[in-house]
């Protein structure tokens, strides 16, 4: 009988740590940070680098849109002011190297914050979200293999 109830104590405590364990795992799964607002100083910008990133990190930039000109209608394209560029970016191993692998949403939603999770080793889904409507704009992006490449995007009909 003493047997029985410490088998059955230390698989309740079992059970109990490991319940636990997932449950942290699943809130640390998920984060929250704030877009990265240069639309304002009336710039396109978009960062390469590794530098100060780390593995598995997420970060958006928000400013205008890259401003190129078409030779046939000799004028800028995407220069109305109210549309923002979204660059995307998240930080994986490729080639024993941090990488940058990046995507690029236009549009004129106004998001400034996101949340992301990482659904495997390869893949996160991005939640773009505007704080006074609650808006949100869902992304999933995965890492491609090859230097110099921009990741793979799906992006939600919503």
């Amino acid at each position: 009988m003493k047997k029985q109830f410490k088998l059955s104590v230390l698989v309740s405590i079992t059970i109990l740590i490991f319940v636990c364990n997932v449950q942290s795992q699943t809130n640390e799964q998920t984060k929250s940070i704030l877009v990265n607002d240069f639309h304002n100083l009336g710039v396109y910008y978009d960062d390469t680098s590794t530098v100060n990133h780390k593995l598995g990190e997420v970060k958006i930039d928000k400013s205008l849109p890259f401003r190129k000109k078409s030779s046939s209608l000799k004028k800028d394209l995407h220069t109305n002011d109210t549309t923002n560029s979204y660059q995307i970016h998240f930080f994986k191993m490729y080639e024993n190297k941090l990488r940058n692998y990046e995507v690029s949403y236009i549009g004129n939603d106004e998001f400034d914050k996101a949340i992301y999770k990482w659904l495997n080793d390869t893949t996160v889904n991005v939640i773009l979200i505007n704080s006074n409507t609650n808006k949100r704009k869902s992304f999933k992006l995965g890492q491609t293999f090859c230097k110099g490449c921009s990741a793979s995007l799906a992006i939600d009909a919503n």
